[in-house]
């Protein structure tokens, strides 16, 4: 064994089902982050249009045709 290197121990089975349970997690965050990412921009959208058509619909109200 090299000086100031310690042995490699061998990972038993539960740490080694912790490990790909850790790996399955982060996964799972990026997955949720994206698609919280991806709700917040359709809640954006939808808000601007229905601003654009109360907007409309003000203006219509105020010059009839």
């Amino acid at each position: 064994m090299e000086i100031g290197k310690r042995p490699k121990r061998k990972k038993n089975d539960k740490q080694e089902e912790l490990l790909q349970r850790i790996s399955e997690l982060t996964t799972d965050i990026s997955y949720w982050k994206k698609q919280h990412d991806r709700a917040r921009k359709r809640e954006e959208k939808f808000k601007n249009e229905l601003k654009d058509k109360k907007a409309r619909i003000r203006y219509l109200e105020e010059f009839p045709m």
